[in-house]
């Protein structure tokens, strides 16, 4: 099936308005033609079957809930999933577990057990940490995400802490 649509331009035509009530007219029409053409030529599929495919194994990754005291992977330094014995910084986790063993109600609870961190009280009695001697209020991130602690963060769903100290930059930047 073939179609063939040519224009006339407006300069020749006569009745402008008419014409293009025709034009519209015989587009809509062509239009349809076109839909039932295509509509009829639709085949029936066929029903084809495959194999179950079962995937097994376990993930291994900071998302999933530290088992215990003791975290053996993070993602805080190479923003991947690394084994903490291959990363050649300073990290501390601190998992749920800690924190509910502990009670922890604030940030400032949950650092106290942190080697070289620290935590004060910043404007608007919100917590305020001073990584080995230097205050910070942007190097807090949630799910990798940038936050400027300007707020206070209840910990209530919080399902682990990392500390990162060393020269975070290259990531961080």
């Amino acid at each position: 099936m073939f179609f063939s649509f040519t224009n006339t331009p407006l300069s020749k035509q006569k009745g402008k308005v008419v014409n293009l009530k025709k034009s519209i007219t015989h587009a809509v029409q062509l239009s349809a033609a076109i839909s039932i053409a295509c509509s009829s030529q639709v085949v029936a599929a066929e029903n084809i079957s495959i194999d179950n495919i079962e995937v097994v194994g376990q993930r291994i990754s900071d998302t999933n809930p530290v088992k215990g005291y003791n975290a053996k992977e993070t993602s805080a330094s190479t923003k991947t999933d690394t084994a903490l014995i291959n990363v050649p910084q300073a990290i501390t986790v601190i998992p749920q577990e800690v924190l509910k063993d502990q009670n922890v109600q604030s940030i400032t609870e949950a650092v106290r057990y942190v080697p070289g961190v620290t935590a004060s009280q910043g404007e608007g009695n919100r917590d305020a940490l001073v990584f080995r001697g230097n205050r910070t209020s942007s190097d807090l991130f949630i799910d990798g995400l940038r936050d400027d602690i300007q707020t206070y963060r209840d910990l209530y769903n919080t399902d682990r802490i990392e500390v990162l100290k060393g020269p975070n930059g290259m990531i961080f930047g």
